[in-house]
């Protein structure tokens, strides 16, 4: 273990009191703030009293899936793992958590230690190897170093997406309204092939192509940096990813869990809001 000054080690700081009720605490709080959004929202979830709060009658969620972006594990052999956006699968109850672009939501990644066949098993760890999971799809702001690879990443500007337009629905004075093209641009499109296809398939697909081709207005708050200068490119988990992760030894015929977005909203946002005023 690395050692900090005469006695401390990363051993320590892992296994630490401190640590566990930090732990504790942040994952309370998380639960808090579930309960918190849900209640407003008029969402029904399994709640229980927050029994190490100061305040009484204080209710959180139930969390069934928990996973962290980074974390220290103690190893054996007086080893400390460091871990950022990944998650071991040993210490994942009822799958792990990966957190994908603004319009794709939220994956989990089912799992359990049992097997496959014993997958019903509620609270069963994912699995009994070390491997890692991802926790969030990685972003990159210039896609070009990957061109000649086999993964592909789709952007937008993040207020295209339905989901984060949760400030008004008709312009205030303190909103703008912006118009955008193409809710999701994603890389490597191809030409689809419709040929011996039914002819209503077919104008179903230009439909929908039609529509998200079409400008779209949305509203975001009429604050200095609002709009990001430049978007990220999200990797999008694809038949070559999903694969990929198969072969590093995720059972894929556990399969995996899409939820999508009620609403979601940007750190940036709020954190200009509150600068500006």
């Amino acid at each position: 273990m690395g050692q900090v000054g005469a006695s401390c080690t990363a051993g320590c700081v892992c296994l630490s009191e401190e640590l566990q009720w930090l732990r504790s605490a942040c994952s309370r709080n998380r639960c808090r703030l579930i309960f918190n959004v849900c209640k407003a929202m008029g969402l029904r979830v399994p709640t229980m009293l927050d029994y190490n709060a100061c305040e009484r009658q204080t209710r959180m969620a139930i969390a069934t899936t928990e996973t962290l972006h980074h974390d220290l594990l103690a190893q054996r052999r007086d080893t400390v793992r460091v871990l950022n956006y990944c998650s071991e699968t040993r210490r994942a109850f009822n799958g792990s958590i990966c957190v994908m672009a603004p319009w794709d939501g939220v994956w989990i990644f089912h799992g359990c230690m049992q097997g496959v066949d014993q997958c019903g098993d509620f609270g069963a760890a994912s699995g009994n190897d070390h491997l890692l999971m991802p926790t969030a799809s990685p972003q990159v702001k210039d896609r070009s170093t990957f061109l000649r690879t086999q993964l592909t990443f789709s952007v937008a500007d993040p207020g295209q997406c339905s989901s984060m337009q949760i400030w008004a629905t008709e312009p205030r004075p303190s909103h703008v309204v912006l118009v955008q093209k193409a809710v999701v641009n994603r890389d490597n499109d191809e030409t689809v092939n419709t040929d011996g296809l039914d002819a209503d398939v077919i104008e179903a697909f230009r439909s929908i192509m039609f529509q998200q081709a079409c400008p779209q207005p949305f509203f975001v708050p009429d604050i200095p940096g609002a709009i990001p200068k430049q978007a990220h490119h999200h990797l999008i988990f694809d038949e070559f990813v999903l694969e990929s992760m198969t072969k590093r030894g995720w059972p894929r015929t556990q399969g995996m869990t899409m939820l999508t977005p009620m609403a979601c909203a940007l750190y940036d946002h709020w954190k200009n809001k509150a600068d500006s005023s």
